[in-house]
């Protein structure tokens, strides 16, 4: 988990609202302002906490979902409508790489396209010492999150990676583009 400055904002509030104002009014104009101040920080309150209990892992590949082109032997490029789609994501859910590339790719991937921002976590299979389709990839990736299948979205370009995924209980969806990840992800329930 990363503490910024809503987790502050939000503890600093609640300190205040909690402790510091009751004292200073009687105690029914304490109960009223302690009310209104919970109210207007309970949204705010609402998104880092989502994160915590309850969430969606949405989990992505990088080859053919990120990325279209072969990382290895020509030049990638953005897929069409995946930075928005992220971008929508990243607000609620917590989102994950999950890539048989090799690790040493993630500097030049990260100063490319500029992604790490929207992910929480990122693996690669050289990291978790396992490869997709094996079982054991998925498990290992959503130990480390925290995450349960049930809860779990991943997305991939090899439906062997998809089937793999699914026997395990995560909703495996077969990318095909964006706009198709959008509309499988507002039919499970997720706004995006």
């Amino acid at each position: 988990m990363k503490l910024n400055f809503s987790w502050i904002a939000v503890v600093a509030v609640l300190v205040l609202a909690f402790v510091l104002l009751p004292s200073l009014f009687s105690e029914a104009t304490g109960i009223t302002i302690v009310l209104l101040v919970s109210l207007g920080v309970g949204y705010y309150a609402y998104l880092p906490l989502k994160k915590l209990f309850g969430r969606y892992t949405v989990m992505f590949d990088v080859g053919g979902v990120l990325t279209l082109g072969d990382t290895y032997t020509e030049e990638l490029t953005e897929m069409p409508g995946i930075r928005s789609l992220l971008r929508d994501l990243h607000k609620n859910y917590v989102t994950v790489i999950l890539s048989n590339n090799n690790s040493m790719i993630q500097p030049g991937f990260s100063k490319k396209f500029k992604y790490d921002k929207y992910f929480d976590y990122i693996f690669y299979s050289s990291k978790l010492r396992a490869k997709k389709p094996s079982r054991e990839i998925y498990l290992r990736a959503m130990q480390a999150v925290g995450a349960r299948a049930r809860y779990t979205i991943f997305f991939d370009d090899a439906l062997e990676n998809v089937e793999a995924a699914r026997k395990l209980g995560i909703r495996g969806i077969h990318f095909k583009n964006a706009s198709q990840a959008r509309e499988a992800l507002k039919q499970a329930g997720l706004k995006v």
